[in-house]
């Protein structure tokens, strides 16, 4: 879906560039990190430093994040996380 673009660490927020898609405040995404997925709920949604409840590809959005300082690496990989239909398991799209 994206990546990691920017980091705020005393608020707490990065930015994600949405490479494909659309990415929808209430979705559930995950931060592909070098030994696991850490997966959030997107509770807020910002464009230009406005809450938006969407973002189409090709814009940078900022959300406020789960991860510690220590984990935010610009380049990390996002991705939406949806519910498989055979077995109700979370798998990163």
């Amino acid at each position: 879906m994206g990546t990691i673009e920017r980091h705020i660490a005393e608020k707490r927020v990065i930015g994600i560039e949405v490479e494909n898609g659309v990415i929808r405040r209430g979705e559930r995404i995950a931060y592909s990190l070098p030994t696991c997925y850490v997966e959030q709920n997107v509770d807020s949604l910002e464009v230009d430093n406005q809450a938006v409840t969407e973002a189409d590809a090709v814009t940078l959005v900022g959300i406020e994040t789960v991860l510690d300082a220590n984990e935010v690496k610009i380049g990390t990989q996002v991705f939406r996380v949806r519910v498989t239909d055979f077995d109700n398991s979370p798998v990163p799209t």
